[in-house]
């Protein structure tokens, strides 16, 4: 589930941003001031999860994975839709439906990704707030199952939540405590609603293939019920409308 950024914690990224010198950038990674030493300037002083992002970040940039894939519209979008069809999870009344703003959803999203050039890091893939654990003040990552070679932006968008003013607020807050470390990937933000509907897709899929685990049946009792998969179809709908919005701007 997509996870908001707390009140204290939009606080505390606005006022350790303020305080840090940028320093210069190299190839989108900021590298530290003069008067930092090399101590002060790691991973484990990062005091927010924007800041942990972006440190994580230029580890990630420096090598691609050996055996990991890239995250892709043919794997979380097309070979989701076609587990959910091919397996007979979408009620027949409801099918119709789905094929035609499933289809529609793709077709957009493919759109928005030829549309967007960006380079790709290994990134953590399910990066919300929920599996970020905090330890000392200082925020730990967990969960890396999704991790793939993709766009830094996917590690971002799912700190994001509520209406549009509510996200572009989280997003500056965001942005001051990332861009600290790294550049911020603002070319990257016409992806975001491309990425959640990937991802809404990608988890149902998800849970499909591992129905027949007792522990998934215990934790997703709703999945075989109409009112699921009806909201699920609503969701898409609204994606559809996302996907031709303009992207969340940062000025």
């Amino acid at each position: 589930a997509m996870c908001m950024t707390t009140s204290a914690t939009r606080c505390a990224i606005k006022k350790t941003a303020a305080k840090l010198p940028l320093g210069d950038s190299i190839g989108g990674v900021r590298k530290p001031p003069p008067n930092r030493t090399a101590v002060v300037w790691s991973i484990a002083t990062a005091s927010t999860p924007p800041h942990a992002q972006a440190l994580m970040h230029n580890i990630g940039a420096r090598n691609a994975f050996t055996f990991r894939p890239e995250l892709s519209v043919e794997e979380f979008g097309r070979q989701a839709r076609a587990t959910l069809i091919d397996a007979a999870f979408v009620p027949t009344t409801l099918l119709p439906a789905y094929d035609a703003v499933s289809s529609e959803v793709l077709r957009l999203t493919e759109q928005v990704f030829a549309e967007v050039s960006y380079p790709t890091i290994r990134v953590h893939g399910d990066c919300h707030m929920g599996n970020v654990l905090w330890r000392e003040d200082t925020p730990h990552f967990v969960d890396f199952d999704d991790a793939r070679m993709g766009p830094s932006i996917q590690d971002l968008w799912m700190l994001l939540s509520g209406d549009r003013a509510a996200q572009t607020e989280q997003l500056q807050a965001i942005r001051l405590g990332y861009q600290d470390f790294r550049d911020f990937p603002t070319q990257e933000l016409r992806l975001v609603e491309a990425l959640r509907a990937l991802r809404l897709m990608h988890q149902a899929a998800w849970i499909a293939r591992r129905w027949q685990e007792a522990a998934f049946q215990r934790a997703f009792p709703f999945f075989e019920d109409e009112r699921y998969w009806s909201n699920h179809i609503l969701a898409l709908r609204e994606q559809c409308g996302a996907l031709i919005e303009p992207p969340l701007s940062l000025f």
